[in-house]
């Protein structure tokens, strides 16, 4: 059977034109997704040509090949089940966001990154570096969430994904963590209360943070992309060494004794002896890439490196150095022979210092290698896949780990999708994650100092005072890491409720009642959805939990509403564009969806849907007029269409001459006591054609786009009751809100308190109870006042 759908997919792509002439391994596949080949390839990854990446023909392959492999599944599973290419995907999709054109081709922009980096930190220091000084500015803040809790209002691990976490060596309460959403956070009480210390930055994702070991206020971070910045005030501003050439790095580390600075770099290791201002080599190194460097816990002049070899061989090989780093000498050990990596972490521990380990991600499973004489000869102690270590390759690199006990060489704990404790020196490992602790799926980085030690994972930071001996000691740190990625975004009428899907840690809702930013983890993975449903009390729905009544207060219980909703919007899997879910303006029992290419209605709040129209292409955005529910305007993939009589006919709607209709990222939206005035925008518009406004029911259109010319407005929402006025939204980040009304010649920016690295994934609902206008996106809810009172 599963023969039968591939050979009806492979016809169905050739005739759309969506196979491509080139399917190989290239370099661009390489790097997107540089997996382990244990991990299976879908059909998707061999059928895209991603050296010529297009998105529209990459996202449509997808879900071909996915269509007839779609299952339900529970919260739990969708957690622990994600689809490695799948994810590597979604992390190469976001990164080039900015690049991707109308047509779904990738154009990227060489040295885009680090132009947008340079720029932030030459402008440290000017106020209104942020907004331009003639405008009224807004008023941003973080709405939530800033802790999550269980119906238990038990803290809840399910809040934002921690890349990384340094301890600061002369202050072990102040700890350094960088989030995936780009965002890092400093703490002063071992991660009881967090804040961001980058908001001044664009997105800066770190994959390996280190503190100066006699100074906790100097800070070194570096990304994936080799992009190393540091601070000498805790954060306050920061400098971009552009010396460092070393690329790719998932490792920076500090000699505490010479305060030498050591990188894993993308074809050795890279070394500073004046706090980064110059960068040399180390000698001996020849890799296709160094994924961890290490320094002895005890020995400063014993320093440890694990690469891939070049040519495509990716034998394993360990590196030592006798003198701090500055050369290395391969180690030759039966051990080592014929083994392969694809990413390969240490663990030291000060008690012992002839104790090294290295878990190693071969080509089918993980091996754990040990050494006891300091790093010159090596065995293998477990292998993966087995009763000894349940472990297997997962995601390969992005989920890996393992650190050591301090005060005792023989326990250690290890993890990719879970966390792994051993106790008799790695011979055997007992599962942690789950039970008995309660520890999110996707391990991402293990430290410790004394009694200390740290778990971060795709929801967030973990805290033992026993190396994960014992519950009672082990507790949830997540407050104020304001990282929690929305997909999905609700928002209610007359009580304050706000749901959303995110990546990685499921549906939450925030709630008054519960207090100011906390939130309500509802179950769920990974749902673009989120939705408050007006005239019953407390009840809300998501694509992948259903619908639920959440409790009026913590702790509390949620209930499976009795009748629930059975039909959700679309969406494209990665929280950047998705269709709507509306109730109508006059009875609650009424909703309409878009789905595939038609506009579903349901006269029973969603428990049967009808189709209303059939577009002939995939429906997005929509929007029903207030002043008149008969009226709605309606962005499909083939273009924009209006009805008068409540969705039983409908006309195409024509833009201006010259103007081509971009559906990707385009919103529409009609004032809500006018039926006539209403707006439409195209994040991937032409320059100069990004926003259009009409009066007459869009019949005709003005170009409204006035200085927003390359600005990429995803969302638009007008607010009722002022003269004209209306709220765009730029997604990528810096992303910014703009505000315009009729007594205005141009947009002003509205974004004053926006951080530089929020991404506006959804975007603008107006609460109009407390005059407050909300976003949603890679940082978390966030809200303003309105720029003025509506009558």
């Amino acid at each position: 059977m599963r023969k039968s759908i591939i050979g009806t997919l492979l016809l169905l792509l050739t005739a759309t034109g969506t196979l491509y002439a080139q399917t190989g391994t290239g370099s661009r596949r390489s790097a997107i997704f540089n997996l382990p080949p244990s991990v299976p390839v879908p059909c998707w990854v061999t059928l895209c040509d991603w050296e010529h990446p297009n998105i529209h023909k990459i996202d449509s392959t997808i879900e071909a090949c996915e269509k007839n492999e779609v299952h339900a599944k529970t919260g739990e599973e969708e957690e622990n089940d994600e689809e490695p290419y799948r994810v590597a995907y979604t992390r190469w999709r976001k990164k080039i966001a900015p690049f991707i054109r109308a047509n779904g081709a990738v154009v990227e922009e060489p040295g885009y990154y680090n132009r947008l980096l340079g720029a932030a930190i030459n402008a440290q220091g000017n106020k209104n570096a942020r907004v331009a000084a003639t405008t009224a500015n807004g008023n941003w803040a973080i709405l939530g969430p800033i802790e999550t809790y269980d119906a238990s209002k038990n803290k809840d691990p399910h809040q934002a994904n921690i890349y990384t976490l340094a301890i600061a060596p002369s202050n072990p309460a102040i700890i350094y963590a960088g989030a995936e959403t780009g965002a890092i956070y400093r703490s002063t009480d071992k991660g009881l209360h967090w804040a961001s210390i980058s908001d001044n930055l664009p997105p800066f994702t770190a994959t390996s943070i280190a503190v100066d070991p006699a100074n906790a206020n100097t800070v070194y971070a570096i990304s994936y992309d080799g992009q190393l910045i540091k601070s000498i005030n805790a954060g306050a501003s920061w400098t971009f060494l552009t010396a460092y050439q070393g690329g790719t790095s998932e490792k920076i580390t500090i000699n505490k004794t010479t305060g030498a600075i050591l990188v894993a770099g993308q074809t050795g290791v890279f070394f500073s002896n004046n706090g980064g201002s110059s960068w040399q080599p180390a000698n001996g190194i020849s890799a296709d890439r160094v994924y961890d460097v290490e320094i002895n816990a005890l020995n400063p002049n014993i320093v440890y490196a694990v690469s891939a070899q070049p040519n495509g061989t990716n034998s394993l090989t360990i590196f030592r150095s006798v003198n701090g780093g500055v050369s290395f000498t391969a180690v030759n050990s039966a051990a080592l022979n014929n083994i392969h990596c694809h990413g390969a972490r240490f663990g030291v521990t000060p008690a012992n210092g002839n104790t090294v380990y290295c878990i190693n991600l071969d080509d089918d499973l993980p091996e754990l290698f040990k050494s006891t004489d300091g790093g010159i000869s090596w065995n293998i102690t477990a292998t993966g896949k087995s009763t000894a270590l349940d472990m297997d390759n997962n995601q390969g690199f992005y989920d890996l780990d393992i650190m050591v006990s301090p005060n005792n060489e023989n326990q250690l704990i290890t993890g990719s999708y879970y966390a792994l404790k051993s106790v008799d020196g790695g011979f055997n490992f007992t599962r942690l994650s789950d039970i008995p602790f309660r520890l999110h799926a996707d391990i991402q980085c293990m430290r410790s100092n004394g009694n200390d030690a740290w778990i971060t994972t795709d929801g967030g930071v973990n805290y033992s005072t026993d190396f994960f001996t014992s519950v009672s000691n082990w507790s949830v740190r997540n407050n104020g890491l304001t990282s929690s990625e929305f997909w999905g975004f609700g928002q209610g009428w007359d009580q304050d409720i706000v749901v959303g899907g995110r990546y990685h840690n499921g549906d939450v809702a925030l709630f008054e009642n519960y207090g100011a930013g906390n939130s309500l983890y509802m179950g769920g993975a990974e749902a673009a959805t989120g939705h408050v449903f007006h005239g019953q009390k407390n009840m809300v729905g998501f694509n992948d939990e259903g619908t639920k009544q959440m409790p009026s207060s913590l702790p509390g219980s949620m209930i499976y509403a009795e009748y629930a909703n059975t039909l959700w919007p679309q969406d494209d899997w990665y929280g950047t564009l998705s269709s709507k879910l509306m109730i109508d303006p006059r009875y609650s029992n009424t909703f309409y969806v878009g789905r595939d290419n038609i506009l579903w209605k349901s006269i029973n709040r969603g428990v049967s849907y009808s189709a209303l129209h059939d577009f002939g292409g995939r429906v997005w955005r929509f929007d029903i007029a207030r002043s008149n529910s008969n009226v709605m305007y309606l962005c499909a993939e083939n273009g924009v269409y209006k009805t008068t009589d409540g969705g039983a006919s409908w006309t195409t709607l024509s833009l201006p001459s010259g103007v081509t209709y971009s559906f990707y990222n385009a919103d529409i939206a009609v004032d809500q006591l006018n039926e006539n005035t209403v707006f439409l925008c195209m994040a991937q518009g032409d320059a100069g054609n990004k926003v259009f406004k009409s009066i007459n029911g869009g019949a005709d259109w003005t170009n409204y786009t006035g200085s927003l010319t390359n600005a990429p407005i995803a969302f638009i929402t007008p607010q009722a009751g002022t003269n004209g006025g209306v709220y765009a939204f730029s997604n990528n980040a810096p992303a910014k809100v703009y505000y315009r009304d009729n007594t205005m010649a141009d947009w002003v920016d509205y974004s004053n308190g926006l951080p530089l690295n929020f991404a506006c994934n959804q975007g603008g609902i107006i609460f109009y109870r407390d005059s407050k206008l909300r976003i949603a996106g890679n940082r978390g809810v966030w809200e303003s006042p309105l720029f003025g009172a509506g009558t």
